[in-house]
């Protein structure tokens, strides 16, 4: 039994059921998951990868593979969500704390198409917001482009207390109050 009494720990593993009755395993992400994260990454759809990093992109570069996988479960926390069956990465969501402001985080959901609209953004988001209320943070910044209607529905729909924005280059930032979010 683990000695840390939050819910999120380095040894947090849950199943959830979807929506449509799959099941996803969540985990949290680390140092040794650029592999899954590389696998992840090339299921997602180019429309889905331009969602995400704000580019195309076709790859993810040792460099960005280090900043993604380098979580300390403090200040930058990933959760995995896998498939049951083989263990493929279907999404992940994150946040990085601001250096300016300790009690803010940036953060970001990236789930492959053939897993969207299940429900598992939703879990990731309402996980994500426990994870940081945890940690102290009282507030998530997410950055969407204008045209990523599914995700700025998802945040709204997560939190009514969010406040959408202008945010160039992006497109939209969102500032969504944590408060105690349940598990």
């Amino acid at each position: 039994m683990s000695a840390d009494p939050r819910h999120y720990p380095p040894e947090y593993d849950e199943t959830v059921v979807l929506r449509d009755a799959r099941l996803a395993r969540l985990r949290l992400l680390g140092p040794d998951d650029k592999g899954l994260l590389t696998r992840t990454f090339e299921r997602l759809s180019e429309r889905s990868r331009y969602q995400r990093f704000f580019a195309a992109k076709a790859t993810l570069s040792a460099e960005d593979l280090s900043a993604l996988t380098d979580c300390d479960g403090e200040n930058h926390l990933a959760i995995a969500a896998l498939s049951p069956i083989g263990g493929d990465g279907v999404g992940v969501a994150r946040f990085i704390r601001t250096l300016a402001d300790p009690a803010a985080a940036e953060a970001a959901i990236a789930v492959i198409d053939s897993w969207q609209r299940c429900g598992l953004g939703t879990i990731l988001l309402v996980r994500l917001f426990a994870a940081a209320a945890e940690r102290g943070i009282d507030r998530l910044v997410l950055h969407m482009l204008s045209s990523n209607t599914s995700m700025a529905a998802l945040v709204r729909k997560s939190s009514p207390r969010t406040s959408l924005s202008p945010a160039p280059p992006f497109g939209v930032s969102a500032v969504v109050p944590v408060g105690r979010a349940s598990r």
